[in-house]
């Protein structure tokens, strides 16, 4: 079974990290990926210790960011006794990616406003993957 995710998109806000009750330090922030010319996702990440911290630190709302990881599911039920479930990707690998969107806003060269990304490369185990 393969559970690989990879996202390139811009920070909808600034990171958030936090200390659990455990002494771990979590990180959340959700990335803004289109789909295709009219629609847009608003996909949750967490990135957990010093990567969380990192990502915190160096990027802020609007900066285009590339992140693989996992995805996980958590089922819940609401305060209204409905059953729930909620995506997550948990990052395990980022990368910077062109510019930030107040530089590309301010940019009069359209070649500068190109959103480029030097993704990184994505480890598996090929005898892991489900086809042939």
């Amino acid at each position: 079974m393969l559970n690989v995710v990879t996202l390139i998109g811009r920070l909808v806000r600034d990171p958030e990290t936090r200390t659990c009750d455990d002494g771990k330090i979590i990180c959340k922030f959700s990335v803004a990926v289109s789909r295709n010319k009219d629609k847009t996702d608003f996909i949750s990440c967490i990135a957990w210790d010093k990567l969380g911290q990192y990502i915190e630190r160096h990027f802020h709302k609007g900066d285009f960011i590339g992140v693989a990881g996992s995805l996980q599911i958590e089922a819940y039920t609401t305060k209204h006794g409905d059953r729930a479930s909620k995506a997550t990707v948990v990052v395990d690998r980022f990368s910077f990616c062109g510019a930030s969107y107040s530089e590309s806003v301010r940019s009069e060269d359209p070649s500068e406003r190109e959103e480029s990304c030097s993704m990184f490369d994505v480890q598996y185990d090929e005898e892991e993957l489900p086809f042939g």
